[in-house]
């Protein structure tokens, strides 16, 4: 999994690259993720630097849709693994975030029939989600869209159908995962609709003891790290690192995933605030852990 976290930090920083460059470093990033030799880091590394490029202005769709492709003729390698359905989620989940950037692109443009006509993918891809996990982030992705195309009651209605499934989940773990997808996926305006459903989440974490509870706590601060929040985000960090009943391998894998991916979600929001030289220091420093 670092190998894939390496290509994601990769991915974010061609933004920062000249034109020219960069189209050939992302050629590059294809080769390498399309070679990795487990079929399920595989998977996961092109649709995430799909996602991540499709994201990109200078780049073409059509790069996006290559790397969804090839994510998906390595996911149907994989045959003999418990893990499968997640995945197919995970590329279902990719894949509709490179439609809705492919949206976002059309409707910025005031190409808005182009922009609308994503609204029947995202449908059959909700239709074949093969857990709730899935189900969560797609309606989440389906608020943005919606949202995007001005149409406020069915984002509503979306964020609802999310927050409803969040609920069904048992695993306080898996709750707080959901939650930090559905900020991440919905964007500023779902983040805000979350805080009553967070603070439920995080008193029921005060007497919990243990890696669940680390691990939730670690979901949590990521959730304010990728909207920008450092304050929060230190915070719950601190109280993910210093759990009680965590050995300390659990304690050092909190620890270097709350490194990678808080600098991440830091990256991420200063790209946003247009803070470009922060947010490519903040990716070398990434770099640097990997190499």
């Amino acid at each position: 999994m670092l190998k894939v976290a390496s290509m994601e930090v990769q991915a974010y920083a061609l933004q920062f690259h000249p034109a020219g460059l960069a189209r050939r470093a992302a050629d590059d990033l294809r080769t390498a993720a399309s070679t990795l030799p487990n079929p399920a880091n595989r998977t996961l590394a092109l649709s995430r630097v799909g996602v991540i490029l499709g994201q990109q202005p200078q780049f073409p769709p059509e790069l996006a849709h290559a790397l969804m492709t090839l994510a998906a003729e390595s996911l149907k390698t994989i045959t003999d693994t418990p893990h499968k359905p997640a995945l197919v989620g995970e590329w279902m989940v990719s894949t509709a975030q490179v439609l809705l950037a492919e949206a976002t692109h059309h409707a910025t443009a005031a190409r808005w029939a182009r922009s609308r006509a994503t609204t029947a993918a995202f449908d059959n891809l909700l239709s074949q989600a093969p857990d709730t996990h899935t189900r969560i982030k797609l309606h989440a992705l389906l608020f943005n869209l919606h949202q995007l195309h001005g149409q406020i009651e069915s984002a509503s209605q979306s964020l609802s159908a999310a927050l409803s499934l969040v609920t069904d989940l048992r695993s306080l773990v898996d709750r707080a995962s959901a939650l930090r997808s559905i900020a991440h996926l919905g964007g500023k305006a779902a983040q805000t609709a979350l805080q009553p459903a967070i603070a439920s989440l995080t008193a029921l974490l005060d007497p919990a003891l243990g890696p669940d509870k680390a691990q939730a706590l670690t979901q949590l601060a990521l959730l304010f790290a990728d909207a920008g929040a450092q304050a929060a985000a230190d915070r719950l960090s601190q109280r993910a690192e210093s759990a009680t009943g965590l050995t300390p391998v659990e304690r050092l894998e909190i620890k270097s995933d709350l490194i990678v991916r808080i600098d991440l979600g830091k990256a991420r929001a200063l790209h946003r605030a247009g803070d470009y030289a922060q947010a490519e220091a903040v990716l070398q420093r990434i770099s640097d852990y990997f190499f």
